[in-house]
């Protein structure tokens, strides 16, 4: 039996700038896997998870294109092993001569998942040797990192600037001031999720104005 996951936007680590955390969490259900990645592979998780496309193709781009030129696509991610702390995953693609698999990093697999618009799967055996449930504290070691305040329930309900001063979570109310500066607090905490939703208002605002 298989579990799907989602993608979850990657944590930055406490105690390093370049680690993060890639959160896969199950379909339907409360448990998740945290994976360790490193600054570039998150960045490339990110710009997927946001549809954003750079001017040049970057790796998993000319991976897919190559794919897609030679009439194979990816149809599956597959976690089906777990050795020494790493993750053994395989993607799972289609060609004109059938059906074969190639090994890959987890992150990398993700990214192509996510390119593909394929599923992420985990072995289910490898699921609930590897996974946390919802209610421990792992993802709360993480909140220190980012840029949030977090209410007593442990959701967020507005945002610290650093200076004592904070701006309600719907990013609309803020002054363009505020959200400059708050960009640059989430850009400083590798907080790229909430980076790309100030990015958009600031856009969305310029439209207006241009209107």
């Amino acid at each position: 039996m298989e579990i799907e996951v989602e993608v979850v936007y990657p944590q930055r680590m406490p105690v390093s700038g370049d680690a993060f955390t890639l959160v896969l969490h199950e379909k339907g259900g409360d448990r998740f896997v945290p994976v360790l990645i490193g600054l570039n592979e998150a960045r490339s998780v990110v710009l997927e998870l946001n549809h954003i496309r750079l001017p040049r193709p970057m790796s998993y781009d000319l991976f897919m294109t190559l794919l897609d030129h030679s009439g194979a696509r990816v149809e599956k991610v597959l976690v089906d092993g777990f050795r020494e702390g790493i993750y053994l995953a395989h993607l799972e693609l289609q060609g004109p001569q059938g059906a074969f698999q190639i090994e890959s990093r987890l992150s990398d697999a993700v990214v192509l998942a996510l390119k593909a618009h394929a599923p992420i799967c985990f072995v289910e055996s490898v699921f609930n040797a590897t996974s946390y449930n919802q209610k421990d504290k792992f993802l709360q070691s993480q909140s220190t990192s980012q840029p949030d305040m977090l209410s007593d329930d442990g959701e967020p309900d507005h945002f610290e600037l650093g200076n004592g001063e904070s701006i309600p979570l719907d990013l609309t109310m803020a002054s363009e001031r505020q959200l400059r500066q708050l960009l640059k607090t989430a850009e400083e905490a590798e907080n790229f999720e909430l980076a790309a939703e100030i990015d958009e208002e600031l856009k969305r605002r310029q439209e207006e104005d241009g209107e």
